[in-house]
């Protein structure tokens, strides 16, 4: 008796399984959720390891980039890196205490189609409480 599965049935298996993968990644992780932040109450939305929120129109992205500087000093973090130019800018930071595996946490802004758009991302896989946190004190600097 021969119990070898036959290569179809094999690439049939592999298939199925790729779709339960993908199916229970979707469901863990891609849906995007939103609270009101700051003092002015701006809506930010966290997906796949980031958090995102647009800002009024005055607000430039090296005025982000300076606050995003400050918030992490203000946090422990240590700047490894920060640039900024008139339509866009990020911050780079390694978390207090942090191994290699933290990863770097990063501020980001740049001009978009309905304001200044800022991102907040802790580490590799994200973090949405600090990220939150984050962006809180941005936006305290900001006067948001």
């Amino acid at each position: 008796m021969n119990h070898h599965a036959s290569p179809s049935s094999l690439v049939r298996r592999a298939v199925g399984f790729t779709a339960i993968a993908l199916g229970l990644l979707a469901s863990i992780g891609c849906e995007t959720t939103t609270s009101r932040q700051g003092a002015t109450q701006i809506l930010a939305g966290y997906n796949v390891g980031t958090l995102e929120a647009d800002l009024p129109d005055h607000v430039r992205p090296q005025a982000v980039v300076a606050a995003g500087e400050a918030a992490l000093r203000h946090r422990g973090y240590s700047i490894t890196s920060s640039t900024s130019t008139a339509d866009r800018g990020s911050v780079e930071a390694k978390p207090p205490h942090g191994g290699f595996f933290d990863g770097t946490t990063e501020v980001w802004s740049r001009l978009g189609s309905y304001g200044t758009r800022v991102g907040v991302k802790v580490g590799l896989t994200g973090n949405e409480t600090e990220s939150r946190a984050i962006l809180d004190d941005v936006l305290a600097r900001l006067g948001l």
